[in-house]
């Protein structure tokens, strides 16, 4: 756990309940109606958010042998989601809580502490929660863990991203703008880097 604990206060990762807490309080809910107009799609950077955070969930699931079902998207409003669908009945609760974090681990190592979007983690958060994770060491603890696979498999992690992101790009671009990729076999070939084994 000191191993841990050095490795978290070296890393100088922000505080997930800390700033979750400090974004939700200083959201604006009077925009502009102009404003909306202009961001009725996904913004690029959103789409390199998302993929990055969902490339993280995928290559630690699939390094604890969780199976990826699907990839679910949807871009028609100014902040776009996607979800990949998992199989990780099988997991321990230690593997569950790595994938979780992965996504945010995945964003801090590919596009800097200031891009991570912690308005977009709120699923991960509710999942968290169920599993038992409600203190801040207890998300850093697996944190931790989540960036050290990512950063074994950062070459993976980045084709992943890009995989994804070109996925979205061309969605929006063709604005097509809400999509399911499910099976085993369609994930794998949209994704052939991270074939599950």
């Amino acid at each position: 756990m000191s191993q841990r604990k050095n490795e978290r206060s070296a890393s100088s990762l922000p505080t997930y309940f800390e700033q979750r807490e400090v974004m939700q309080s200083s959201r604006n809910f009077g925009e502009t109606e102009a404003k909306k107009e202009e961001e009725v799609l996904a913004s690029a950077e959103r789409l390199q958010n998302i993929s990055t955070h969902e490339a993280g969930h995928i290559i630690v699931a699939r390094h604890f042998g969780a199976e990826v079902h699907g990839i679910e998207y949807e871009l028609n409003d100014s902040f776009g989601s996607a979800r990949v669908a998992l199989d990780m009945r099988e997991l321990t609760t230690t593997q569950k809580a790595t994938v979780l974090t992965a996504g945010m681990a995945s964003e801090y190592m590919l596009l800097g502490a200031e891009h991570i979007d912690y308005d977009g983690l709120g699923k991960d958060s509710m999942a968290l929660h169920k599993l038992g994770i409600k203190t801040e060491e207890e998300f850093q603890d697996y944190l931790v863990l989540s960036r050290r696979i990512l950063k074994e498999s950062r070459k993976e992690l980045e084709d992943v991203k890009n995989k994804l992101l070109e996925l979205l790009t061309q969605a929006k671009d063709t604005l097509q703008f809400v999509g399911k990729i499910h099976g085993k076999t369609e994930v794998d070939n949209l994704i052939p880097h991270a074939k599950s084994s």
